[in-house]
């Protein structure tokens, strides 16, 4: 689905009224859909024939040919991809283009097993099965080249890389384990997403699916403008929220001239809806968050914290689930697309003067849409953080170890929280909240010989590399994220592991005593 205002079909029902779709786009040809159609409609083959097919496409649903710039890739995937075409240009007949069948599958023995996928399989683990099914596969190319995503000179940028083919293979195959894991947890997340949804439409169920994002900022425009004008214009948040109940959606949006998008921002808007659940929603007892996984948002220490505070304000069981690094597109986007296109629309009709968030949220209700949409003041975002009494626990709280590789979070008793490397995870830590001059003293889940008993005694949480402890005054990296490797469970501080290991942001860490 396109998040765009202007990404929208007109169209006509049976009374003649107008009414708008927004766009959808085919990620495959006309064919490659008519054979999956096929494939799921076996009996059909012999009823629709391909053009029939073709005829019956909605006219909000557009080709893949008519895709416009596509934006907010993943770079994890992006950079895999590139470096496929470029290694399938030279060698079709050996190296396929990526998907999980063609390409995954011939690297890991199995793509649902986790330690396949996480770079701990005896088998098939640094890209052993790789090179044997690729590399030796082929021979080496003096004059090669592909492009990367790369930071460079403070801008991401597409870089054209120039070598042998066999170091575009090397490149590959230290990318592999990051990706590798980084594809399993977005599976594994997809997956918790679809099943929190499904309980969440149960017609007995008491359990809300609470999905939110921040969208794009509206840019305040005007018709007849001024030349002065154009050069300095206002903004408005756009915070978009899809309530899933009982097979009943709820489109919400909140507008605010606090152009933030910081922990006061997340907390005022998440408790305003849980207000609202809790009050339209009666018989909800478990609200399911899902966001995507901004550590400036939501993955952060602050909101860890609050999530007990918000349980407790609104007597009702929370839990906090993050998409894989992104991987968070969903039903939002289209919203928030949609209050802009109509704003958009009035403005250039003359209908509407937008100048900040409350006339934009009076636009919007002009135009009768369904889309629930309120506004909130910088008072009243300080006043719900008062309300909640979140700058207490927040002053002095220290990141809590694991931070960026957690895609799970739930409140505990005692200001512990339970986290998790990915919703479905057998496994999980409790983790207490940490305050700059106290001692941590943990109950951890490690296992230094890998074997599948833990130690659940306490110890002190020192960073196997540098040794100091979490929470030490002279610890030079004191601000710093920690990070648990994924195979021995022993923490490191984040820069610690970058240098001594292999750490992606929202992937897990394998230290070097375990590569």
């Amino acid at each position: 689905m396109m998040p765009g205002k202007a990404d929208f079909i007109s169209l006509k029902d049976q009374l003649g009224n107008k009414y708008h779709k927004q766009k959808r786009h085919l990620v495959t040809t006309l064919t490659e859909t008519y054979k999956c159609f096929l494939e799921d409609n076996p009996t059909a083959t012999s009823l629709i024939g391909k053009s029939k097919f073709s005829s019956l496409r909605p006219r909000w649903v557009l080709l893949s040919s008519q895709m416009p710039q596509n934006v907010c890739g993943c770079k994890y995937h992006n950079n895999i991809v590139l470096l496929l075409e470029s290694l399938h240009r030279r060698y079709p007949t050996v190296v396929p283009l990526y998907s999980k069948t063609n390409f995954t599958a011939h690297c890991v023995c199995d793509v649902n097993n986790e330690k396949c996928m996480s770079n701990n399989c005896s088998t098939c683990c640094d890209g052993k099965l790789f090179e044997k099914r690729f590399k030796k596969s082929v021979p080496e190319d003096k004059e090669f080249s592909w492009y990367q995503w790369e930071d460079t000179d403070g801008f991401v940028q597409k870089v054209k890389k120039q070598n042998s083919s066999y170091d575009a293979f090397d490149e590959l195959a230290l990318q592999l384990p990051k990706f590798f894991w980084h594809s399993y947890i977005k599976d594994k997340q997809v997956a918790s997403y679809k099943h929190t949804k499904s309980i969440s439409n149960g017609e007995t169920s008491e359990e809300c699916l609470l999905q939110m994002d921040f969208a794009e900022n509206f840019t305040c425009i005007w018709q007849d403008e001024i030349q002065s004008a154009h050069w300095k214009q206002r903004q408005v948040t756009v915070y978009t929220v899809m309530i899933t109940y009982r097979n009943e959606k709820l489109s919400y949006v909140i507008t605010s001239d606090n152009l933030s998008h910081d922990k006061n921002a997340v907390a005022a808007f998440t408790s305003i809806m849980l207000d609202i659940i809790t009050e339209t929603l009666p018989t909800v007892k478990k609200i399911c968050i899902w966001t995507d996984g901004p550590s400036s948002q939501y993955k952060n220490k602050y909101i860890f914290t609050l999530l007990a505070k918000l349980q407790e304000h609104h007597a009702v069981q929370l839990n906090w689930n993050f998409f894989a690094t992104s991987h968070g597109k969903g039903p939002n986007d289209g919203i928030g697309g949609n209050v802009k296109r109509i704003v958009h629309r009035l403005i250039m009709a003359r209908a509407a003067v937008v100048y900040d968030a409350q006339t934009f949220t009076e636009a919007v209700k002009s135009s009768k849409s369904q889309i629930n949409i309120l506004s909130l003041t910088d008072a009243d975002i300080l006043q719900r953080c008062h309300e909640l009494e979140v700058h207490s626990p927040w002053t002095g709280l220290q990141t809590f170890p694991g931070t960026i590789s957690t895609h799970y979070v739930r409140p505990l008793e005692n200001g512990s929280v339970e986290l998790k490397f990915y919703t479905s995870d057998p496994e999980s830590r409790k983790v207490k909240a940490k305050y700059i001059g106290e001692k941590r003293s943990v109950t951890d889940k490690e296992n230094r010989n890998h074997s599948k008993e833990r130690d659940r005694e306490s110890r002190v949480w020192n960073c196997n590399k540098c040794g100091w402890g979490y929470g030490d005054k002279g610890d030079p990296k004191l601000a710093e994220d920690w990070i648990m490797c994924q195979v021995c469970k022993l923490w490191l501080h984040e820069s610690c592991g970058e240098t001594y290991g292999i750490l992606g942001d929202g992937d897990q860490l394998t230290c070097s005593g375990c590569l």
